[in-house]
């Protein structure tokens, strides 16, 4: 299993975080809120970490499904 990251709140550090713990595990689909504890985001940043995920989503860099 990967070592968690330490994340911060901000827009800058989540995203990549995102990426990189996506590209390491392509072959595990997961929920949002999986995700969201697997890379240990605090519950206050969860509405950060949403908008990332959001952001990503939009951008075509991340797909659901």
């Amino acid at each position: 299993m990967a070592k968690s990251l330490p994340l911060s709140t901000d827009d800058d550090a989540l995203r990549p975080a995102i990426l990189q713990y996506i590209a390491a595990h392509p072959d595990r689909p997961m929920k949002p809120a999986a995700l969201r504890r697997a890379l240990n985001v605090p519950n206050e940043a969860a509405a950060a970490f949403r908008d990332s995920l959001r952001d990503l989503i939009d951008a075509g860099e991340l797909v659901l499904g």
